[in-house]
């Protein structure tokens, strides 16, 4: 799998190492959440990503998120609050729900019109002729 990502990441300047374990990722939820909320959710999301996939962070650690969000210009304390007060519980829910209707177990996965998924990492040109099947009603998600 690793491998696969190497491949793939490595045209658009990303690098992948070998992660033996995952990370529980609720809390890097949150924070994404609450970059959302500021205006940041890009620049956070890019280097949760990199702290994730590159670096080998567990992402599941609250300290480890909290220098991710300084380093993102978000505020820390502001950040540790949301933990604590777990005022994103119901938004992650409810689009834990949705997800799980449509049938999301694996990421990526691009929602379009309402109920149209396509699933995985995709080229440019394949991406294209599934949004073209979306338009046109031929398309059929393949469950993962």
């Amino acid at each position: 799998m690793f491998e696969h990502l190497r491949q793939r990441g490595k045209r658009y300047g990303m690098v992948f190492n070998d992660r033996d374990r995952s990370s529980n990722s609720h809390l890097a939820l949150v924070a994404g959440q609450f970059a959302q909320e500021a205006g940041l959710f890009e620049v956070f999301h890019e280097k949760l990503f990199k702290a994730f996939f590159t670096d080998l962070k567990d992402i599941g650690e609250p300290d480890i998120l909290l220098n991710i969000a300084t380093g993102s210009g978000l505020n820390p304390e502001e950040l540790a609050k949301a933990f604590a007060d777990r005022r994103y519980e119901d938004c992650l829910h409810t689009a834990a729900a949705e997800a799980r209707r449509l049938g999301i177990r694996s990421i990526p996965a691009f929602v379009f019109a309402g109920d149209e998924v396509i699933f995985g990492a995709r080229t440019p040109e394949n991406f294209r002729v599934a949004l073209q099947n979306i338009k046109a009603g031929t398309y059929r998600s393949p469950l993962i």
